[in-house]
Parts: C-alpha cells; structure tokens; sequence
C-alpha cells in the first residue's frame, strides 16, 4: 500500500540471531532490505527489538499521519509534530 517514493509496504522484521548477538533485518513487502538493527550484546536485544519494530511500521505510521493531516482539526495541538513528522518523513523541513 505505498503511495511514496519508499519501498513497498507493508514491511517486516526477519530476526536472524546467532550466539549473544541479534542481527534484525527490515524486508519490504517484495522482500528487498530496507535496513538492519543490531545488538551486539545480548541484553541489548530488547532494543534492538524495538528498534527493528518501529522502522518496520514507518510506513503505516506515515500514512497514518498523512491521513490525520488530511481530516484536519481533530487534535489541533497536534498539528505542528504531525506536519514535523510528515515532513522529516519526506525530506523538506515544516
């Protein structure tokens, strides 16, 4: 469902560990890498984890606010950090 310049969505997480060291890797839809979390000792896993989880929804995340944007006026407080985000997403400054 990408409507972006960005890989196709949805994207996953494919864990790949070995021993104390939890290698993360972030797939588009087709499969093609788009990034990669590590933890490089083990009681950072969770992290990484974490880190992997948040880069694979960016995608959704995007859209979602995008769509937020679009209705307009539901939260205005909100509105300057969704046009902050929107725009970090897309490489321009709000």
């Amino acid at each position: 469902m990408s409507t972006g310049k960005h890989s196709p969505s949805p994207w996953r997480v494919a864990p790949d560990f070995s021993d104390d060291h939890g290698q993360f890797s972030i797939l588009c839809a087709e499969g093609c890498g788009i990034a990669m979390a590590e933890a490089w000792i083990g009681e950072h896993r969770a992290e990484a984890t974490a880190n992997a989880r948040l880069i694979a929804a960016a995608p959704e995340m995007y859209e979602a606010l995008k769509a937020l944007n679009k209705a307009g006026g539901i939260w205005p407080d909100l509105h300057p950090m969704v046009l902050a985000a929107i725009a970090k997403a897309e490489g321009a400054t709000p």
